[in-house]
């Protein structure tokens, strides 16, 4: 499946956009945008990459339009995409996934941050984007979700949506950069994942950021949360690399995946403190297969 698709978009300009087209009419397929641009951007540069992400704003403008979307949602969707180039022709010429990492947390800010001062009332504007679904909510839920929403702070929804886009774009990015893998370097994200550490430059700006926001107060939550992203994706990389050195197989992975709400400080504290101890040179292990 992975190899049909990653050929699939790799036919043309044509077959890319329509991988750009599905993935912004079908939510459950919402990752193929990101993936394609990504795809498109590593394996052909930038200036198939931007073709592409013009391509892809254009019919996001379209389609909102036709759909009464509030102009912040289009802001951040748009966002988005400017996002995924820019961290797939970071990670195409520096072949760095610290840089890459780095501008993805950074990206991800300046999009909310862009995104929340580009309208006058953010929260206003999202939930008027999304009443179609609040309304066909039974009454009391309905009532409950807009108690919920009409709660959130602005500083809250800003690192909402710079986390969520984060989330989104990496994953997109992991599965474009998947299907290069599939097709020219079998093997090639696995070895780039299982080696990443991060520098320490790169580690203290983390810790940095995620005790400001712990310093600021609640309403910082998602911030912190933005600033753990390039130590869980370490540690994430240094914990498929133990597994495969045993030779563990799948069982801790998956386990690892669905307590991942739950251990992601644990988790960021391992990829921090490997920038000093260096796990893999004290193991001494080699990952088999």
């Amino acid at each position: 499946m992975m190899r049909t698709l990653a050929e699939f978009t790799m036919r043309g300009r044509m077959y890319a956009m329509l991988m750009v087209l599905v993935g912004s009419v079908i939510p459950p397929l919402a990752l193929f945008t990101p993936a394609a641009i990504s795809l498109v951007t590593l394996r052909k540069g930038w200036q198939e990459g931007i073709l592409l992400s013009v391509a892809a704003v254009v019919l996001m403008a379209a389609l909102f339009s036709v759909n009464n979307v509030g102009a912040f949602v289009l802001y951040v969707s748009t966002g988005t995409v400017f996002v995924a180039f820019s961290v797939a022709a970071i990670l195409r010429y520096t072949v760095s996934w610290q840089a890459t990492l780095a501008a993805l947390v950074a990206c991800s800010m300046l999009v909310s941050i862009v995104a929340s001062l580009a309208v006058e009332n953010p929260l206003e504007s999202l939930l008027s984007s999304y009443q179609v679904v609040l309304d066909q909510q039974p009454a009391e839920v309905k009532a409950e979700m807009e108690a919920a929403l009409q709660g959130i702070n602005a500083k809250t929804l800003a690192g909402a949506i710079a986390f969520s886009t984060c989330v989104f774009t990496l994953l997109g990015l992991l599965l474009g950069r998947l299907w290069q893998a599939v097709l020219y370097n079998p093997g090639g994200l696995r070895e780039e994942l299982h080696m990443l550490r991060l520098s320490m430059p790169l580690a203290m700006a983390c810790m940095l950021g995620y005790f400001y926001c712990q310093w600021a107060g609640e309403h910082y939550l998602y911030w912190q949360m933005l600033f753990l992203m390039p130590p869980v994706v370490a540690a994430l990389g240094f914990v498929h690399w133990f597994v495969a050195a045993k030779s563990l197989g799948r069982a801790p992975l998956v386990v690892l995946y669905l307590a991942l709400p739950l251990i992601g400080v644990f988790l960021a504290l391992i990829g921090l403190s490997d920038v000093w101890i260096d796990y893999r040179k004290r193991f001494n292990l080699q990952p088999k297969g």
